[in-house]
Formats: C-alpha cells, structure tokens, sequence
C-alpha cells in the first residue's frame, strides 16, 4: 500500500495540475510586488511654424521621466493578497491529495477482496469438480440416482460462472486501482495486505479533535484572511495614485535648456471606490458563511462514516462468531 500511494504521489495527473496551481499562484505572488514601470516621452512642439523647408526652427523638444507612485501601501495589499492566495492554492493541493490517498486506499483494498473471492471461488470451484467425480462413481456403482449427477453438473457450472465473475471482478479492480494511482495500464502483480480490521477504535469525540485540520476546514482561516485584505486594499484605492515626471525642453530656436518637473493626483469626487468596498466587504460575510457551512459538512460527514464503521464492525463480529 505504500508503494502505491508512493507511485500515486508522483503519477497522479489530479495532483500535477493543483501542482502547477500552485506554482501559478506563486508566480501572481512575484508579480503583484512589482512596481509599474515608468514611461518615457518625447514630445515635438510648434513644427511648421516657421517658413525654413523642415519647420523645425521654432520648436520646443521636452524629453519627460514619468513614475506612477501608488500611495496607500497597494502594492504591500496586493502581495499580501497574492500571497494567501499562493496560501490557498497548497491547501488546496493538500485536500486534493488526501483524496487521492483516500481513493487509492479504497481502491487497493478492493484488489485485496477481489483477490480473496477469486481464491474462493476458485476453492468452491475444485470442491464442485470433486463432487462431480465422487457422483459420478456413485451413480456408475448404483448407489445413487442420476439426478444427482445432473444436480451435481449444474452445481460446477455455477461455481465455473462464479469463478468467471469473481476473475472479471478482479481484473476491473485491478484497473480501478491503477488509474487511482496514475497508471494508463496495470503493470503490477498481486497486491499485498490483510483485510483485518484495525484495532480499537478512537471515539468520536477524540476523532471529532483533529477536524480542524482537515484542509476542507483549515483553508478557511486563510480564505478569511485573503478576504479581509481584499477589503484592506479597496479602502486603499479610494487614496489618489500620484504621478511624478521630470525632464528636459529645449528651444530650439534660441538652443536654450530648460528643466521640467510636474506632479499628477487624480481628483476622487465621484469615483471614491464606494462599489468595491461594498463588494469585498459581502465577499468577506459570504466566505464566513461558507466557512460555517463547510464545518458543519464535516461533521456531519465524520459522523455518518464513524456510525458506518461500528455498522460493520458489529457485523462482522456476529459473522464471527
């Protein structure tokens, strides 16, 4: 078992595409630390006011430097942002591999109960022919009618269905549990294990302790924090974005130089974010919500699987005995 979930962790085509997932985030991550870039420009005044073959003579030339400068911290908000978000997207890679775990487990011990029908089968199957051999010597002596011998040919035939069932079985579990573990084929013999039940089992109140970290419920506590910056960095917007420029005219009638400094701020008078903030801040109540519903999800789920469990353990102790 092992061994496959070994192969599963490396194979499994489920767990490489969350992989990238998260290799993407962390790409988003880098590029929301970056500053913009500044812009250079060159601008050409007065061409064709003078009477000379280019018009070039009375024009001015500005060479101009211009920086964005966010303000409000926005660029720290949007990292920090990305940067959960990098957060969610292992959490999702690990709710993602304890489902592939999960199923390959399932799927192996499938392989291990089709392995033991066959075994059965095949053990009621060489008990059928012997039946079969023992009447038939029987009826030859006259000790008993040939129906039996009839009786006992259907009996083969049935055991030979079932064998043919169980084999079919083992072979569609088998591939189950390749596809489970990443495999296009089956390239491995017979599984390994025992289908003994585990030991003692824990309450449900000890198993109820470790739901918290089940990544169903864990990645909450970062969702709600990326939500929050959300929230952060709309109240951020509302803050005017300034822009600094600096450069050089020259005259080139006179061939005289000039410097050139400027400072650009948007006016928020209509456009104060008001929608944004509003957004981000029921995004952040439906996510709380969410939260509270996935809790009570696994509850519930952990609940009905641990009153299963004592179901079939029951069972299989009157089966016992």
């Amino acid at each position: 078992l092992q061994q496959a979930l070994a192969v599963a962790l490396m194979h499994s085509p489920e767990l490489a595409s969350f992989g990238w997932d998260v290799r993407a985030a962390e790409a988003r991550a880098l590029q929301a630390s970056l500053w913009p870039n500044p812009e250079l420009e060159t601008e050409i005044e007065g061409i064709g006011q003078s009477s000379d073959s280019l018009g070039l003579k009375e024009t001015e030339t500005t060479i101009r430097l211009s920086q964005p400068i966010l303000t409000g911290g926005k660029i720290a908000k949007r990292t920090r942002i990305a940067e959960l978000g990098r957060d969610l997207a292992a959490w999702d890679y690990e709710g993602q591999r304890l489902d592939v775990f999960t199923q390959v487990v399932q799927r192996y011990v499938d392989v291990l109960a089709a392995q033991r029908r066959v075994e059965v089968a095949e053990q009621t199957f060489g008990l059928a022919e012997q039946v079969l051999d023992t009447v038939a010597r029987q009826v030859e002596a006259g000790e008993v009618s040939s129906i039996e011998r009839r009786r006992a040919t259907v009996e083969l035939s049935e055991a030979r269905i079932a064998l043919q069932q169980a084999q079919r079985a083992l072979r569609s579990a088998r591939a189950g549990l390749a596809g489970a573990i990443g495999l296009k084929e089956v390239s491995f013999g017979e599984v390994i294990g025992k289908l003994e039940p585990a030991g003692t089992v824990p309450s449900l109140e000890v198993l109820g302790q470790h739901v918290e970290q089940n990544p169903t419920i864990a990645r909450w506590a970062t969702e709600l924090a990326q939500r929050e910056a959300r929230v952060d960095l709309a109240k951020a917007e509302v803050l005017p974005d300034l822009t600094l420029s600096a450069g050089l005219q020259r005259f080139n009638e006179t061939d005289d130089y000039g410097g050139i400094v400027s400072v650009g701020v948007p006016l928020p008078i209509f456009d104060r974010n008001q929608g944004n903030i509003l957004e981000a801040r029921f995004d952040l109540a439906a996510a709380r919500a969410r939260q509270r519903a996935a809790v009570v999800r696994v509850h519930t789920e952990l609940t009905q699987a641990y009153e299963e469990l004592l179901s079939v353990r029951a069972e299989l102790q009157t089966l016992e005995e």
